[in-house]
């Protein structure tokens, strides 16, 4: 008896898993393992582990990505938000547009710029930062 309950939680646990690790938002779900053009992350190829893997950075990656410049912006001020996971499990922080404004309120924007870390494609570690400059 014991061994059946355990059994049928093991199995119905790893579904569970592979469930939420399908099914993510913008990183890894069903839509982006067919097709890369279906991600919203705003990484170009970064939305599953398989596209790590064939681009060979799979073990580790840190880029950072500007999203573009300003007119009127000054540089005197800056706020940093981020957002990270361990497994694709257990998450923790808030890497928003909103949250950054929250923390540092900023008028005018110079640039907004996104970094990135992972570990294993982003299954052992992912961290994903939010940087706005401006005044």
């Amino acid at each position: 008896m014991f061994g059946s309950f355990f059994s049928n939680f093991i199995r119905h646990s790893v579904l569970f898993l592979l469930f939420s690790w399908l099914s993510a938002c913008s990183g890894t779900n069903v839509l982006t393992l067919v097709s890369a053009d279906s991600s919203t992350h705003p990484f170009q190829g970064d939305a599953n582990p398989l596209q790590s893997v064939f681009r060979g950075e799979w073990i580790y990656r840190k880029q950072r990505e500007t999203s573009g410049f300003f007119p009127g912006g000054d540089t005197r001020k800056e706020s940093v938000v981020c957002s990270h996971s361990i497994f694709s499990l257990v998450g923790w922080g808030d890497s928003s547009l909103e949250e950054a404004f929250r923390k540092e309120p900023i008028q005018k924007i110079a640039y907004v710029e996104y970094s990135q870390e992972t570990w294993l494609s982003g299954i052992l570690y992912h961290s994903f930062c939010t940087r706005i400059v401006g005044e």
